[in-house]
């Protein structure tokens, strides 16, 4: 090497990111092993020190500024990533940057601004460059032998560690990054989406999918048809946990509306979530397609622009027309190409039709939304068509935040300030404002002439301030499961059930298409679809995934969440909530990501919307 007097800034450089990369895993993963650290990060960072070096001398120091930016900034992602969504981001998650504008107001309710320090340095750095006399010389300049050298090593560090941690099958996200680092793993999930194997969409079947699941192919029709030629609703409800159905607070029902139909309809408490980082849009995915979405790629974004089999298309040959109520602008999660392409809807109502007055969250309100929906429905009824009309509400959307005029829960001020005490009045709105939407379809005639589907798209409140999770624990009696908060409700009403009924099946997003199907009298025949109908069957098994590691699944006795593999997995009895022995339940793990399989690689299948 060639000495040069000056600082060397790009060693600087790569032990300033290298420090950063461990504080970061620290906060991640809860520990720090620094021989492990260094085997699994080294080589990125020592590949792009590299590079510093190879640029032309005036431009190495602004190189070293760039590339600590750049590390910086990604470290900051994950680390709000990690917080919001409780995984690692891949590269492909950087394609929905532009979404999170829209759920600034609920990042911010939890950021931590500590995360900020990871920037502090390089301020630092500027002031050293701008007080050294020799501004653009470097201590020394490296060979390009030893560049070489070093950037074969690294590729070779790189992708045997990559190799190694690969070939060990591990399903758990968080594991997979911290064996093989944070860096390697964006290699990682960048190969592994280019290397997927072409497969005919033709060898998707349903039998194929009962096969795996195990269905008997001639079980029972209950209720078959029993809500033929009845118009559908299907209302969407924002952040609505199952928690809720029931809960009171101060002694006052937070969903009187909501309880009063679960105690009346059909009401499944054992639902879950099915949603991956598109959330709300992922849940409309779902249920409409019967399909898991993937998790870290929004499926809207993904795979809106393809010709998928749903609902509004299998309903749209028995007659109906169909239209979804939303009052977000539909270019956001990309429904504006999602609806009428993946999902087949013929009418979009949006921000552009319901306004922008009394806001809450994204748009108009609930009660504006429900209104003018009503206007629309009833125009469908005139009109002698049937209809399937999906809603999505909103007010209830995170950080929580309800006008003082719209509040209508008065609950002890030790819940003023807090996420949880927001989130219990925002639900006790939405529900108010849904029994201003149940009185209109019985106004307007509606009630008697549809079958009419709630459910809650995913979790409600994510804060884990040390008030919060003391309010939760005293609400619910005890401290939850990791996957109670993925517990949604799912409420149909049932004229023809007068005495109400709870169904204890456990059942996911997937299943309402199904059951919907059949309820109606409409055959879904030749379509592929991962859900099953919920009243005909007895038992079910639910994976969860990107909110838990892959191979996570709710069966009609546990919940099972693996550890690095299934063999250090923890299973809890849903009866007793407490731990049991989960070796038996090899079979269903498997089912679950043989699932998952199959439903990603037909996805992938399905070709471009004509549209």
């Amino acid at each position: 090497m060639e000495n040069r007097p000056g600082i060397n800034y790009t060693t600087l450089f790569l032990a300033i990111v290298i420090l950063k990369i461990m504080l970061v895993r620290f906060v991640i993963f809860h520990k720090v092993e620094i021989y492990h650290t260094f085997i699994a990060e080294i080589g990125f960072v020592l590949i792009v020190g590299v590079l510093i070096e190879s640029l032309p001398r005036i431009m190495r120091k602004i190189g070293v500024l760039t590339a600590n930016f750049m590390f910086s900034l990604i470290l900051f992602s994950t680390l709000i990533y990690n917080d919001f969504y409780g995984t690692i981001p891949t590269y492909q998650s950087l394609a929905h940057v532009g979404q999170l504008g829209a759920i600034f107001e609920t990042i911010k309710a939890f950021f931590n601004p500590i995360y900020f320090t990871l920037f502090l340095d390089i301020f630092v750095l500027i002031i050293m460059m701008v007080m050294n006399k020799e501004l653009f010389m470097p201590k020394f300049k490296m060979k390009r032998l030893y560049q070489y050298t070093l950037l074969m090593c690294s590729l070779l560090l790189i992708f045997g560690n990559t190799y190694i941690v690969h070939s060990e099958d591990i399903k758990n996200e968080k594991v997979l990054v911290e064996k093989m680092g944070i860096s390697n793993y964006q290699l990682y999930s960048a190969i592994k989406t280019h290397t997927k194997e072409t497969v005919e969409v033709s060898s998707f079947t349903n039998e194929k999918v009962n096969g795996i699941k195990g269905l008997d192919k001639a079980y029972p029709k209950k209720w078959l048809g029993i809500a033929k030629n009845k118009n559908l609703i299907i209302l969407q409800l924002e952040s609505f946990e199952n928690a809720l159905v029931g809960l009171k607070i101060d002694g006052i029902e937070i969903t009187p509306n909501l309880n009063k139909l679960a105690k009346e309809n059909l009401y499944f408490p054992n639902f879950y979530q099915q949603v991956g980082i598109g959330n709300t849009s992922d849940a409309e995915f779902a249920v409409n397609t019967s399909l898991y979405p993937f998790g870290p790629n929004a499926m809207a974004d993904t795979f809106g622009n393809r010709d998928i089999p749903s609902l509004p298309k299998l309903l749209s040959k028995f007659g109906y027309r169909s239209a979804t109520f939303h009052t977000n602008d539909i270019t956001f999660w990309n429904r504006d190409e999602m609806y009428p392409m993946a999902l087949g809807f013929e009418k979009a109502y949006d921000k552009k039709f319901f306004g922008d007055k009394d806001p809450i969250a994204f748009g108009s309100n609930d009660e504006i939304l429900y209104a003018k929906t009503l206007e629309e429905l009833s125009k469908y009824q005139k009109e002698g068509k049937r209809f399937y009309a999906q809603l999505i509400s909103m007010s209830s959307h995170s950080p929580f935040i309800i006008p003082v005029e719209k509040q209508k829960l008065r609950i002890g001020r030790k819940y003023d300030g807090t996420m949880f005490g927001d989130y219990v009045k925002a639900a006790h709105y939405a529900d108010f404002a849904l029994g201003q939407f149940i009185s209109g379809l019985k106004e307007k005639g509606l009630w008697d002439t549809s079958l009419f589907v709630i459910y809650g798209d995913h979790s409600g409140v994510q804060s884990t301030k040390e008030i919060d999770m003391k309010l939760m624990k005293e609400a619910f009696g005890r401290e939850r499961l990791p996957h109670e908060k993925f517990n949604v409700p799912l409420v149909i009403v049932s004229p023809w059930n007068k005495e109400g009924q709870i169904i204890d099946i456990v059942g996911s997003q997937v299943d309402i298409f199904p059951t919907v199907a059949n309820l109606l009298g409409v055959s879904a025949d030749g379509q592929t679809y991962m859900g099953q109908d919920l009243v005909n069957s007895k038992s079910n098994t639910v994976g969860i995934r990107f909110y838990l590691p892959t191979g996570s699944f709710i069966n009609n006795d546990v919940v099972f969440i693996p550890g690095t593999k299934f063999e250090d997995g923890t299973a809890y009895s849903l009866k007793t909530k407490r731990k049991v022995q989960h070796s038996l339940y090899k079979a269903e793990y498997d089912k679950v990501i043989n699932l998952y399989d199959l439903s990603d690689k037909y996805v992938e299948t399905i070709p471009l919307s004509k549209k």
